[in-house]
C-alpha cells in the first residue's frame, strides 16, 4: 500500500483494519489445512515405508496414526474485484440485494473453476 492509497477518514481506515483482520484469520485458517495434508502425507510414507522394509522392522512396536487423512483444499468463492468492507456494513436492501446476486455469480463462477456442476446449468 502505498502512501496516496493511505485511509483519509476514520471509517475508511476502520474498514481497512477490519479487512486485513479478517484476511489474516483466513490466511491462519487455509494454513491448517495444509498442515493436516502435510501430515496425511508423512503418515501414507512411514506406512510404504514399514510395509517394504518389514524385515527392519522385526522387534520393534510402531504404530502409525491414522487420525489425519488428507482432506480436499476449500474452494475459496471470492468477488473478482475488490469490495469495500464499508459497502457491506451500510445496510440497503438495495445494497443487499447487489450483495446477494454478486455473492451469488461469484459462487457459480468459482463452482465452475473448480469443475464442479452449477445448478441450473447443463
Amino acid at each position: 500500500m502505498n502512501i496516496e492509497n493511505l485511509p483519509q477518514i476514520l471509517l475508511e481506515a476502520a474498514s481497512t483494519t477490519l479487512e486485513w483482520a479478517l484476511l489474516a484469520a483466513f490466511r491462519a485458517h487455509l494454513k491448517l489445512f495444509s498442515v493436516i495434508n502435510e501430515m496425511a502425507k508423512m503418515r501414507d510414507k512411514l506406512s510404504e515405508m514399514m510395509t517394504s522394509h518389514a524385515e527392519l522392522m522385526e522387534g520393534y512396536e510402531l504404530t502409525v496414526p491414522t487420525k489425519y487423512r488428507a482432506i480436499r483444499e476449500p474452494m475459496i468463492v471470492a468477488p473478482d474485484s475488490f469490495m469495500p468492507v464499508s459497502q457491506i456494513v451500510r445496510y440497503s436492501e438495495k445494497g443487499h440485494q447487489a450483495l446477494y446476486e454478486r455473492g451469488y455469480a461469484d459462487a457459480k463462477r468459482a463452482w465452475r473453476e473448480d469443475g464442479r456442476s452449477v445448478e441450473g446449468e447443463a
